[in-house]
């Protein structure tokens, strides 16, 4: 469901974050619909991509850049890699960027349903030159049960609106720059 929900959007964002991509960078990509969606349009370019989420690891094994794992627990419905193990593993490399979802932003933060999944999350964005959260307007103004991060901690938010007022303000105090990712639209006669 939530891969078709929001679509259009989640594709321009995916778009939008590929564009900041340069040849042979290190990314750490996170589990999520719009993270998949970027790992579709990176398949071609020389990149080392490190990501906890096994869908995307088998998505990009046939693929031009080099994938790898860290070795932990396997859980979660969208199945990931989780636990000390993995973020030990994390810990012992650097990600030029980390590209991370999350299911909720607030004035508080960014937030997530997964308490794994949020571990994972805080380990990527310490070892992250640049952190960037894709999330889609839906998502703006909810809180769930982790916080992954405070807005401070990130760097850049792609999404697809103009956050409310009260958040923009939030994100803008606190250094975090907004880009607006546009889907297309297809005109015709």
């Amino acid at each position: 469901k939530r891969a078709t929900r929001y679509h259009e959007a989640k594709m321009a964002i995916a778009k939008h974050a590929y564009q900041m991509l340069l040849p042979d960078q290190t990314i750490a990509l996170d589990v999520g619909t719009t993270t998949f969606e970027l790992a579709g349009l990176v398949r071609d370019i020389s990149l080392r991509v490190f990501t906890y989420s096994l869908k995307i690891a088998k998505h990009l094994s046939k693929s031009r850049p080099s994938t790898y794992v860290p070795g932990g627990q396997v859980s979660g419905t969208e199945p990931s890699i989780v636990g000390a193990h993995a973020i030990k593993d994390l810990n012992d490399f650097y990600f030029d960027i980390v590209f991370l979802g999350a299911s909720g932003l607030s004035t508080g933060g960014f937030f997530d349903y997964s308490l794994d999944d949020v571990e994972i999350k805080k380990a990527l964005i310490a070892r992250s030159k640049t952190s960037v959260v894709l999330l889609d307007s839906s998502k703006f103004d909810r809180i769930s049960v982790a916080l992954v991060a405070r807005l401070e901690d990130i760097d850049v938010l792609v999404t697809d609106k103009r956050p409310p007022e009260k958040l923009n303000q939030a994100l803008e105090a606190a250094g975090v720059r907004v880009e607006l990712a546009r889907a297309e639209t297809s005109g015709g006669c």
